[in-house]
């Protein structure tokens, strides 16, 4: 139980791009070996891995930024949530939010822990299209 705590503490409620790297020393060690895994079994050429790297910080802080672009990969991959699934983590971030995953969204749905978000999507959909009619 402890464990869950030490992973699930942020210092930052509100989601803000630049400290999306900033966590507990034990969740970047949990977290950066889904990131380095890949390149640690085959082994790329040194320009390859700082371009993994790159690209995985630039969707770390796209997730953490907030915005919907039109570039977001969640526009493109029908399973990635982006910066609109995440913010729901951190809006409650001190209860039992869901949304536990910042990349892909189906474990969050096989294990029912985007509830929450899926209701509130539903409603401001449901709102958008009261506002739709009354314009």
């Amino acid at each position: 139980m402890q464990l869950i705590v030490v992973f699930s503490m942020h210092r930052y409620a509100t989601p803000f791009g630049l400290t999306s790297e900033y966590a507990h020393p034990a969740e970047i060690l949990f977290l950066g070996f889904a990131t380095i895994i890949g390149p640690a079994i085959t082994g790329p050429h040194l320009m390859t891995l700082w371009l993994w790297m790159v690209l995985r910080v630039l969707e770390t802080v796209e997730a953490h930024c907030g915005y919907h672009f039109p570039w977001s990969l969640s526009n493109f991959i029908p399973l990635y949530g982006g910066a609109d699934f995440h913010d729901y983590h951190h809006r409650l971030l001190y209860t039992k939010s869901g949304n536990y995953s910042s990349t892909f969204v189906y474990m969050d749905w096989i294990f029912g822990t985007d509830k929450g978000y899926r209701k509130l999507k539903a409603l401001k959909s449901s709102d958008d299209e009261d506002d739709n009619k009354q314009t």
